[in-house]
């Protein structure tokens, strides 16, 4: 259907899962990251790159997609995520939770504690 767009600089993603829609191709993607509208150049980006628009890290934040009509995922920062999927609404971050290891009263910071 990218074909019978060809005149599509920008489009928003949410609105074409909210029609039931393919998502044409698109030379800049809007998204929803939480209550915040992102702009990506790319249909296929990483969940480090889509964490990375709304100043979030993926040491302590996750990145799960939303979907019109099945379960949201988890996306690893290294996965590739294709925006043009069916359905796909947008995305939301969670806290990832922070364990602290004490040996002899001593806390040792966690890998992903050290990271911030």
């Amino acid at each position: 259907m990218a074909e019978d767009h060809p005149e599509l600089i920008e489009i928003e993603v949410r609105e074409f899962a909210e029609r039931g829609e393919e998502v044409p191709h698109a030379e800049v993607y809007r998204i929803h990251i939480d209550a915040e509208m992102v702009r990506v150049d790319t249909p296929t980006p990483t969940g480090e790159m889509l964490l990375s628009k709304v100043h979030k890290r993926p040491c302590a934040f996750e990145l799960i997609e939303e979907f019109t009509h099945r379960e949201s995922c988890v996306v690893e920062p290294d996965e590739v995520v294709n925006l043009r999927q069916k359905g796909l609404k947008g995305f939301i971050t969670a806290h990832k939770e922070i364990v602290t290891i004490s040996i002899n009263a001593i806390p040792i910071p966690s890998k992903e504690e050290g990271a911030r």
